[in-house]
């Protein structure tokens, strides 16, 4: 953790982007006390934020700059939109509200794993499946209500906004440094190699 907050001392344009919001928290947290510790007053606050607070605010700078149209789904709006598909379909469900959060996280690792629902490979896993062949269904119906409305989902945004960055239309404004990451899903990957 040292060496990522030397790397904000020696650099102040850098921007950190971390796995989760307790390590942006601790790593701001570290930062500020090696302040103090130097006998500073004032100084300015890194910029350390978590992956999703990072990608949030760079689709806001994105969106305003490309004067996109889209309205973005919460999370908990997402999560409504796929209940109500859900419960439309099938009413012997006994938690309509548990199986859209499946849903809704099923759909969130396709997109971080660049998973095409279109390919027949990759299709096939989901029809010979019940469940799987069902959510693919609510899935249609999900990005059917999604395109309808002009709407656009974090999973999406961030599919979106990425693609933007690596093909250059929209690039990050300050170095960039990925820390405290397990693994990269698929889609992060894409974002580091693109940037390199």
């Amino acid at each position: 953790m040292q060496t990522v907050i030397q790397l904000l001392h020696d650099n102040a344009e850098l921007t950190i982007v971390t796995s989760t919001n307790r390590l942006s928290r601790r790593l701001i947290h570290d930062y500020n006390q090696g302040q103090l510790n130097s006998g500073l007053k004032a100084w300015t606050t890194p910029d350390v934020l978590s992956w999703s607070a990072w990608v949030q605010r760079e689709w806001r700078q994105h969106s305003v700059q490309s004067g996109l149209p889209q309205v973005l789904l919460g999370s908990a709006q997402s999560l409504h939109l796929w209940q109500s598909i859900i419960e439309a379909d099938s009413n012997e469900l006994i938690n309509a509200q548990a199986t859209a959060q499946k849903a809704q996280t099923a759909r969130q690792q396709i997109i971080d794993y660049q998973l095409d629902l279109q390919q027949d490979d990759i299709r096939q896993w989901f029809v010979y499946d019940m469940d799987a062949s069902q959510w693919l269904n609510w899935h249609r119906q999900y990005e059917q209500q999604l395109e309808a409305n002009d709407w656009l989902d974090i999973p999406a945004m961030t599919r979106s906004l990425i693609d933007a960055m690596v093909d250059q239309q929209y690039p990050p404004g300050q170095p960039l440094c990925l820390y405290g990451f397990d693994t990269l899903t698929p889609l992060q990957q894409q974002l580091q190699s693109g940037l390199k």
